[in-house]
C-alpha cells in the first residue's frame, strides 16, 4: 500500500521549520525537518514523532 508524503510548515518562535512526513507506521511517523532561517539551513531525519519533538527542542535550546 502506498502511502504518499505530506508535507506541513509550522512556525516556533522565530524559527522555521518545514515537516515532511514519509511513513506513518507502528503508530508513529518517519520523515524529515528541516529548519528555515536565515543564518543556516538544516536538514535531519526522524525515525519518530518523539524523535521530531526532541529536535525541535533541541533546535530552540540553541536558538534562546
Amino acid at each position: 500500500m502506498a502511502q504518499k508524503t505530506e508535507e506541513r510548515y509550522k512556525k516556533v518562535g522565530s524559527t522555521d521549520f518545514l515537516i515532511r512526513i514519509q511513513f506513518r507506521q507502528h503508530s508513529t511517523w518517519q520523515g524529515e525537518i528541516q529548519w528555515l532561517g536565515k543564518k543556516h539551513e538544516k536538514r535531519r531525519f526522524f525515525r519518530s514523532f518523539l524523535e521530531m519533538i526532541m529536535l525541535i527542542q533541541e533546535a530552540l535550546e540553541k536558538e534562546g
